[in-house]
């Protein structure tokens, strides 16, 4: 809840709001206790300041953090978090190949990265797209991906370890022999200790899903089964998903080019390997962008929190802003609360991650300098 708008006030209550525990050490100068109100580093503050100070998605952003990656080559990053190793995982496809690069968030809000690993030697051409996520059951870091425009068009999976800052992988696995050549995602779903992996056919918006166990270093998968060709209406870059642990649901989020490609939502529960839909939800009703393959899911408040872009026009010019959203599921549908502008840098390939040890967001995308970027931020309570 908010600081006190009148009063005694004190440190502590600060901390609190700001996402700590009460009588942890802290000072007033601690990055996510200035960012309630915005203050810079070093800033003279007074105790009354703080009036009514209450803690939100933008206020609590850390400084946006380069992972050692700049080139018009760099695409489709995504992320995950490891919390067996408290790291996060960020995925990226640079000059056709695909890398992963270990970050390590700090309660400041900063993040540092390890030296990014090639982890598939193919040349992954043009519509290789990509997605990961952590199975908490094998403490594995699962990567998704099309091979793109090479013959087959087929996708893959690679099992991950981190160790450290750095991470190694396993041996490639095909979990389709064509498609999976435009929208990849996958969650890992807690409550069957299963990988599920939704591809787009061939750009049909077909889109189908099938299940992946993890053994060792590798992974093994059932028969692709079609999800549903009428709930996602799926276009280039506008496909995404995020499993919500609390209900043991699926939400899978969506452009849906047929309506101005508004943001639109749909919670699929899953059965063995069906998968059944409640009501559409929109959560954008601008023309959303590059929408992220993987949202994440805060335990600490048990809501969904998908990171996209949108197009929005700036000195006349339009460009990519990041932007976030907080969704609630109830039963078979999710609600969501208004959309929040992250930053002003201009981005693509958007990811999202929930880091548990911390309780914080972590944002990952695709700056208009061409530069991997991050972002840390705190869900409001």
């Amino acid at each position: 809840m908010p600081v006190a708008s009148s009063g005694a006030i004190d440190l502590d209550e600060f901390h609190v709001e700001a996402g700590g525990s009460t009588g942890s050490s802290c000072s007033i100068n601690d990055a996510d206790i200035r960012a309630l109100i915005d203050k810079s580093d070093g800033a003279t503050m007074a105790f009354n300041e703080w009036y009514g100070a209450t803690a939100s998605l933008d206020q609590d952003s850390g400084s946006v953090t380069a992972f050692g990656a700049t080139s018009s080559n760099l695409k489709h990053t995504t992320a995950t978090f490891d919390s067996n190793s408290n790291k996060v995982v960020i995925v990226y496809r640079l000059s056709n190949k695909g890398y992963a690069v270990v970050g390590t968030p700090a309660e400041d809000l900063s993040i540092t990265f390890g030296t990014p690993v090639q982890f598939d030697s193919t040349s992954l051409q043009y519509g290789g797209f990509f997605d990961v996520t952590f199975d908490s059951n094998s403490n594995k870091v699962v990567v998704v991906y099309g091979l793109g425009n090479t013959s087959s068009y087929g996708g893959r999976a690679i099992v991950g370890t981190v160790s450290g800052t750095g991470i190694s992988f396993g041996s490639p696995t095909n979990f389709a022999s064509s498609g999976a050549d435009n929208q990849i995602n996958c969650v890992f779903d807690s409550n069957s200790n299963k990988v599920v992996v939704a591809e787009d056919t061939s750009g049909s918006d077909v889109v189908k899903a099938v299940v992946g166990t993890v053994s060792g270093t590798g992974i093994s998968f059932g028969t692709p089964a079609q999800v549903s060709s009428s709930v996602i209406n799926a276009s280039s870059y506008r496909v995404g998903a995020v499993f919500d642990s609390n209900s043991n649901k699926c939400v899978y989020f969506y452009a849906d080019a047929s309506d101005s490609n508004k943001g639109k939502a749909v919670v699929g529960t899953v059965s063995g390997t069906d998968i059944s839909f409640g009501n559409v939800s929109t959560f954008d009703s601008g023309a959303t962008n590059y929408l992220s393959r993987l949202g994440s899911f805060d335990t600490n408040v048990n809501k969904v929190v998908y990171a996209y872009s949108v197009v929005a026009v700036v000195n006349s010019a339009n460009v990519n802003r990041t932007r976030v959203v907080v969704g609630t599921v109830s039963g078979t549908g999710i609600s969501f609360g208004t959309p929040a502008d992250l930053d002003s840098y201009g981005a693509q390939y958007t990811s999202s991650t929930f880091d548990s040890n911390l309780n914080k967001v972590i944002v990952a995308f695709k700056g208009n300098g061409n530069e991997g970027r991050a972002v840390v931020f705190q869900n409001a309570t």
